[in-house]
């Protein structure tokens, strides 16, 4: 009901996200100019777009790791810049314009507010700006690893340190709260399985004890997170081997970086890749870990044997 206003020609969300640009100079002249018949018509066609976009992330939201991941991979391999890129730097071109370069404090009141269902009749061009700002949002929550990948690849400095502040100042404290809240309601079947949380030093700790073996790691939430990948401490791991408990961290800190769901989510995904070291199963050579995308290794390789995940083996070739 609420995504009602989306047009019919954006049905098929997949071939017109990657190709269309709705950020060119001409409708960001013509949206930003004076009010026309041609700024209405770049207004509605620049808010179709970013609904679609609203609609694949909701979709993308209430769907798990595999879904997530196998439609963020598909905008990852569409070419340079990838259609993710182009649209968060043409999120960040609106943002920087309507909020007053992050200063415009009713700015941030109108994301908090903002509904689709509330637009009636002819769309404004504060709109398409408040628009960018919860479509950002939506990303940090829904691809955190995708958006922390152009931060720091395709990004450039100056815009870079826009983007940092923004997302310290007006997105991160909530998204770590939201985080912290997840992580702190969760009860494992396994009661060998906890975690807890310390909101002051924004910490995620997992414990397990597993047969003589107590382990314990602390996840620490950055103050721009998700920007930046959280850092992993040791809190303590009894009768566990100092190799073993390497290989594990570097499993569990490349998981971080590449993750795209909650940090909740790691949490249990460093547990089951425990559980399957003890029924036998080696973690994939080429990125340290166990699961990617939830799936395990089973691309063996004639000549040495190891088993690779498929998506590892197609970036190694790429």
């Amino acid at each position: 009901e609420e995504y009602k206003m989306v047009p019919d020609q954006q049905t098929t969300l997949s071939d017109h996200l990657v190709w269309s640009c709705i950020f060119e100079d001409e409708a960001k002249v013509a949206i930003l100019g004076n009010q026309s018949q041609e700024t209405i018509l770049h207004i509605n066609r620049v808010f179709g777009h970013l609904l679609a976009w609203d609609v694949l992330l909701q979709a993308l939201f209430v769907n798990n790791a595999n879904v997530r991941s196998t439609v963020s991979q598909k905008f990852l391999k569409e070419g340079k810049p990838s259609p993710i890129s182009n649209l968060l730097h043409g999120l960040f071109d609106y943002i920087q314009i309507f909020s007053n370069n992050g200063k415009d404090t009713t700015y941030q009141q109108a994301i908090s507010h903002f509904s689709v269902s509330s637009q009636q009749g002819e769309v404004e061009a504060r709109t398409i700006g408040v628009m960018c700002g919860v479509l950002y949002i939506k990303l940090l929550k829904v691809i955190p690893g995708i958006v922390r990948s152009w931060a720091q690849d395709d990004c450039e400095k100056r815009l870079f340190s826009f983007v940092d502040t923004y997302t310290t100042t007006h997105c991160s404290p909530a998204i770590v709260a939201q985080e912290l809240s997840t992580a702190n309601k969760y009860v494992s079947s396994d009661s060998d399985f906890t975690v807890t949380t310390i909101s002051r030093s924004r910490e995620v700790i997992a414990t397990y004890t597993k047969d003589e073996m107590v382990m314990e790691i602390a996840l620490t939430l950055s103050a721009n997170h998700p920007l930046r990948a959280c850092s992993v401490n040791i809190s303590q791991h009894q009768n566990v081997t100092d190799i073993l408990w390497r290989k594990w961290l570097l499993s569990l800190t490349t998981l971080l970086i590449t993750n795209d769901g909650p940090i909740l989510d790691a949490c249990v995904l460093w547990k089951n890749s425990v559980d399957r070291h003890f029924e036998g199963v080696e973690v994939c050579p080429i990125c340290y870990s166990l699961f990617s995308s939830g799936a395990l290794p089973k691309l063996t390789c004639k000549t040495c044997k190891n088993k690779f995940h498929n998506a590892c083996m197609y970036k190694w070739f790429n």
